[in-house]
């Protein structure tokens, strides 16, 4: 019996070759979307699962009271030490340090061999007790014990030592501080909050004992604290504020101010966006908008298989008559109809994980090497796979087989025997339902276009193109950054120089500026050189004459605020020039405000512009911006890594260009306007193939009638509107359900950011017009094909 159903099928796909085409690649589109975002979401859902006991493990974060800033990943180096070993609750803790938060890189040298690394980390010797990565060579238990002790990863080992045993060995990091390789570990996964290279000792943290000292100092540590299984986080919480509330020797009551948060470990890639996280994190709101996606690219396929199954199978119902005639039970006719529904899902299962295996280096270049790889070896996968076709196959196939195994015999065998009007009203509406997902997946890709395109070409209130940036935060070469920049001068492709300890692009250090001893201001800050307003191009609107004249000599404790600092302290337009304040780091003296300087965008344009306050502290600085001639860029690049071998000490000549640091910023976005795409095409193709098969068999039952109008003097266009009109009124019903859609989902997306476009009608007018003119299109095919076939053909047989 199996045999038979297995039999009939086939001679039934082979007979449709056509829509069984447009079937099995219609729905195989569906289900590879479906398996690609399924790849993606179980990626991003799997950050921070590595060990089995990070359920318990919270990061501390700092939030201050009556603030609705996002608080900071960070807290102070006492947390630790003074504060979570009060709790019973905790059985371990420990820090993280990232060297070079602010963008720096450290020099590294092993005998004559000098590198550079972004990522040296400083930990505490419990760290692997927290996250117990798997140790490939030194003794476990004893890693980060020893005051200068270095643990590096298996891919650093070999790229510092080969094949070497290099456990033993020695690192001299920066100038002269020596460490001793204790250990190798494992590389990091990448669905990891943090990565590092390196791990030294926190021992050997050059401010570590003063921080903790000063109890509240240096703000600037990951911490991290795993809870007994039975504590709860929110109730530890509490106890923590209470101590905060009642700190000893808190004079300044700063621990009123605060609260330390526990956050869980396993939350933080997709649900946090605080200010110094260790990397930039997702976006739960994305992995709902990927998941709604998938759902409806799939559900499109679905429409489409029932949309042209269920219109074919009103050509079967003679078909139907002669096996119930013959005895065929209501069941037997349910089952070949699903046998061939669950033929085709298989066929379509195929070729989708084909499509995967074509598609995936595609996606994974766009957005992540790590992205949209199937593991089919994992057995759950596999299985849900499966089962995920195997309920298309039986539910597409079920809903005509009911139908149609419904009708009487006595019905099927009439001359006019035809569909229930009923069905064709269902057709109609799946059909909707179809290009509304197509127009508004159209819409919403349009949108972030035009953001992204936006963010590209927004003002930012300072010129970045044509700007090289270079790392001197090594020793030797900070030292001689003025030397450096002396020599780049004289190049006359080399339009400017400066100084300065962040990239202009992404300022993120934040500071409190005393006016007055009752009157302070949280603000971001920043050291540069003298030559920072005119080499970015930034208008100096207050105190021109002192800005300009103003030289490294005589720079410390001066002050250059923009605007909006000026309008937060109070001051008048104008009045800001020669005022005094303090800011809490360095000296703390106070000194003179030089000038104002009009805003500009150093965040991205998630965030207005807030109160800065520039400096000029040179044994801060980290990079020089190098403003260079666009017609002589390579011959300048030369140069300047020449002049970097003269001062470098054998570090290499690295660099990147400002407007590439500036992109970066908006990576997550361009990956999902880029995806977005991706899935409106598949889903625009799946509805134009089912469109094409609905053309075709529309086509195919009125052949006789176009044959009729031809021989009574029809035009071509005539045809096409005859037959294009249903569909195309359909389509504008679609239009005008998708705009809601497309507005409501764009408009919260939008909500991210602080300078945005506006949602005009003529992106939904363009994403409209897409759409049908590729509508018309496919329509015109059929149409025209019939319309030019010789009426005789058509009429021979009447």
């Amino acid at each position: 019996m199996i045999k038979n159903y297995i039999v009939a099928s086939f001679r039934v796909l082979l007979k449709q070759r056509l829509y069984t085409f447009i079937n099995s690649v219609g729905l195989a589109i569906g289900l590879a979307t479906c398996f690609l975002i399924y790849s993606w979401v179980d990626y991003q859902t799997s950050y921070d699962r590595y060990f089995p006991s990070t359920q318990h493990t919270y990061r501390v974060v700092t939030q201050w009271v009556g603030s609705d800033e996002p608080g900071r990943a960070t807290t102070y180096p006492m947390v630790r030490t003074r504060i979570l070993p009060q709790f019973p609750e905790i059985e371990q803790s420990t820090r993280l340090f990232d060297r070079g938060y602010l963008g720096s890189r450290t020099r590294i040298a092993h005998g004559d061999k000098v590198f550079t690394d972004s990522k040296f980390f400083y930990a505490d010797s419990t760290f692997f007790e927290i996250f117990p990565f798997r140790i490939l060579q030194g003794d476990a238990a004893a890693l980060l014990r020893k005051p200068n002790a270095v643990v590096l990863t298996q891919q650093t080992a070999e790229k510092y030592f080969g094949h070497d045993d290099p456990v033993g060995k020695t690192l001299t990091v920066g100038s002269n501080q020596e460490f001793e390789v204790t250990g190798v570990m494992e590389n990091i996964p990448a669905n990891m909050h943090f990565h590092f290279d390196l791990l030294a000792s926190m021992q050997a943290h050059p401010w570590i004992k003063m921080a903790e000292e000063n109890v509240w100092s240096g703000i600037s540590f990951h911490t991290y604290a795993r809870l007994k299984p039975t504590a709860s986080a929110e109730a530890l919480e509490k106890k923590i504020k209470n101590l905060l509330n009642n700190f000893p020797n808190d004079e300044h009551k700063i621990g009123k101010d605060i609260n330390l948060h526990l956050q869980p470990v396993q939350d933080i890639h997709l649900h946090s966006a605080m200010n110094f996280e260790m990397e930039p994190n997702g976006n739960v709101t994305y992995v709902y908008l990927f998941l709604s996606i998938a759902i409806l690219v799939l559900l499109v396929a679905i429409i489409n298989y029932t949309n042209l199954a269920s219109a074919r199978y009103t050509q079967r119902l003679k078909e139907v008559g002669v096996r119930k005639v013959l005895g065929a039970s209501r069941g037997q006719l349910i089952v070949q109809f699903v046998a061939e529904s669950l033929m085709i899902t298989a066929i379509a299962f195929v070729m989708a994980l084909v499509l995967v295996q074509l598609v995936s280096p595609i996606l994974r270049s766009i957005s992540n090497e790590t992205l949209f790889a199937l593991n089919m070896s994992q057995t759950g996968v596999l299985i849900s796979l499966v089962g995920i076709a195997l309920v298309i196959g039986v539910l597409t196939g079920l809903s005509p087989a009911l139908a149609l195994s419904a009708i009487r015999p006595v019905r099927l065998f009439k001359a006019n025997a035809s569909a229930p009007a009923s069905g064709i009203s269902l057709r109609k509406v799946l059909m909707v339902s179809q290009f509304t997902v197509s127009i508004a997946l159209t819409i919403c890709t349009a949108i972030t276009y035009q953001q992204m395109k936006f963010m590209h070409e927004a003002k930012l209130g300072y010129a970045l193109d044509h700007t090289l940036v270079l790392n001197i935060g090594y020793p030797g070469i900070h030292e001689q950054y003025a030397s450096l920049k002396a020599q780049l001068s004289e190049n006359h492709s080399i339009l400017g120089a400066t100084a300065t300890s962040q990239l202009p692009t992404d300022i993120h250090t934040e500071e409190n500026i005393d006016i007055s001893p009752s009157h302070e201001l949280g603000v971001h800050c920043v050291s540069v050189d003298q030559d920072f307003f005119k080499v970015m191009n930034i208008p100096v609107t207050q105190g021109a004459d002192l800005v300009s004249s103003m030289t490294a000599t005589d720079s410390i404790n001066q002050f250059v605020l923009n605007e909006s600092a000026a309008k937060a302290i109070g001051w008048k337009e104008g009045d800001a020039v020669n005022k005094e304040m303090s800011i809490r780091h360095g000296n703390q003296k106070r000194g003179a405000v030089k000038g104002v300087v009009a805003d500009f965008h150093f965040q991205s344009l998630h965030h207005n512009v807030e109160p800065l306050v520039l400096e000029f502290h040179p044994e801060s600085f980290q990079y020089l911006l190098v403003k260079v001639n666009h017609e002589r860029l390579s011959e300048t690049i030369d140069y300047i890594a020449d002049q970097w071998k003269r001062v470098a000490g054998g570090i290499p000549f690295d660099y990147t260009f400002l407007d590439q640091d500036y992109n970066r910023l908006y990576k997550s976005e361009q990956q999902t306007s880029s995806l977005f795409i991706c899935f409106a095409v598949l889903a625009m193709s799946i509805s134009l193939l089912g469109l094409f098969g609905l053309s075709a068999f529309a086509v195919e039952r009125r052949t006789k009638e176009i044959g009729v109008r031809k021989i009574l003097g029809a035009l071509n266009s005539s045809i096409l509107i005859l037959i294009s009109k249903d569909f195309l009124v359909l389509l504008v019903i679609s239009f005008v359900l998708a705009v809601p859609l497309g507005y409501y989902f764009m408009n919260a997306w939008l909500a991210h950011f602080a300078l945005k476009v506006s949602i005009g009608p003529g992106l939904f007018l363009l994403a409209g017009l897409l759409n049908f003119i590729l509508a018309l299109l496919t329509l015109s095919y059929q149409s025209l094909k019939i319309a030019r076939t010789n009426p005789v053909e058509t009429l021979r047989d009447e």
